[in-house]
């Protein structure tokens, strides 16, 4: 049997003594400690010396101490909690227009697209047939594991439970929940999933509906599908504690890199396939649709942008971070 993880178990103090011997300043061993214990070497160390380390020669460059790291590893956490907090106003805005063009455009009597049940909003008791109608291009395990999904996440909500008055192990119950109850129990995951596969005017009037009507010609289809795969993906890395300030996508996107540069949002004298941080940033200011949203997220950005410029003139590590990552670019 092949052996992947040849590496052993080392103690708090053993890192310590592996950090001190490659090359890293110890300015206050109680303070790593800590650091070490409450996150773990891997998110607290690993994440955030890929500027600051030399792997071929497995040495911290001179000047680099934990304070540098354990610093970074702080403002990557704001960086997180702030680009979540918009993902998650723009996840939830999407799932709502999706739900409002669905039930606005099946739920008419008088429509030649009536469908029945859509009046009550139990798009879970839509027949496949309609239901393929709506989300035609839906794979049948991905409609499967929708639809249970969803059983899953309600059977667990006590209220949902008491207030549609499902029985044990009878979740289809929960098919008279109407679609804008549901909504609220699906992940990101599902709300992509919907909007890629969905039948494609329903798209546009979905994109429409979300978009502020100075992006409604200018923002194709291929871009948001690219684009909301694009945020699933930064959502699952600030969720799961993942460094984001120094991420570098290079997934062949072509319709990303479009987007990027038909608004402009790459820096004239960097030439990139790679997707930077401050892209990304760009990309998520220009998704939300709230004014007041807008703003602060800015605001913020803004504010840890010149945090770390702040730094620059003190830290080896700063320097190297803001000008590898370019998040001086970004700056208003």
């Amino acid at each position: 049997m092949a052996e992947f993880n040849k590496k052993v178990f080392k103690t708090i103090d053993e890192q310590i003594e592996i950090l001190a011997y490659r090359g890293l300043e110890i300015k206050s061993r109680t303070n790593l400690e800590r650091h070490l214990e409450t996150f773990n070497y891997k998110f607290c160390i690993n994440h955030f010396d890929s500027y600051f380390f030399n792997k071929k020669i497995k040495r911290y460059h001179k000047g680099v101490s934990e304070e540098d790291l354990i610093d970074i590893f702080y403002f990557n956490s704001k960086l997180s909690a702030t680009l979540l907090e918009a993902i998650l106003e723009i996840e939830k805005r999407l799932a709502t227009c999706i739900t409002y063009v669905v039930c606005e455009e099946f739920s008419n009597p008088l429509s030649r697209k009536y469908i029945p049940c859509m009046e009550k909003g139990y798009i879970l008791k839509i027949k496949p047939r309609d239901f393929k109608y709506i989300i035609p291009n839906m794979p049948e395990q991905m409609v499967h594991n929708f639809k249970t999904s969803i059983y899953g996440y309600m059977g667990r909500d006590a209220e949902m439970v008491r207030r549609y008055n499902i029985k044990e192990k009878n979740l289809k119950g929960f098919s008279e929940v109407p679609i804008w109850e549901l909504c609220n129990y699906w992940t990101f995951g599902t709300v992509v999933d919907i909007f890629q596969y969905i039948n494609k005017d329903l798209k546009v009037k979905i994109l429409k509906r979300y978009f502020d009507v100075t992006y409604v010609d200018s923002v194709t289809l291929s871009h948001i599908d690219s684009i909301l795969i694009l945020l699933k993906n930064i959502r699952n890395r600030a969720c799961h504690s993942n460094e984001i300030y120094n991420i570098q996508i290079i997934e062949d996107d072509t319709m990303i890199n479009r987007f990027i540069r038909q608004y402009d949002l790459r820096a004239k004298d960097i030439i990139s396939d790679k997707i930077m941080i401050y892209e990304v940033i760009e990309i998520v200011s220009m998704m939300l649709q709230n004014k007041l949203s807008k703003n602060n997220f800015e605001q913020k950005i803004n504010s840890l942008c010149n945090h770390s410029l702040s730094k620059c003139k003190d830290s080896v590590c700063w320097n190297r971070l803001v000008l590898n990552t370019k998040l001086f670019k970004y700056l208003k």
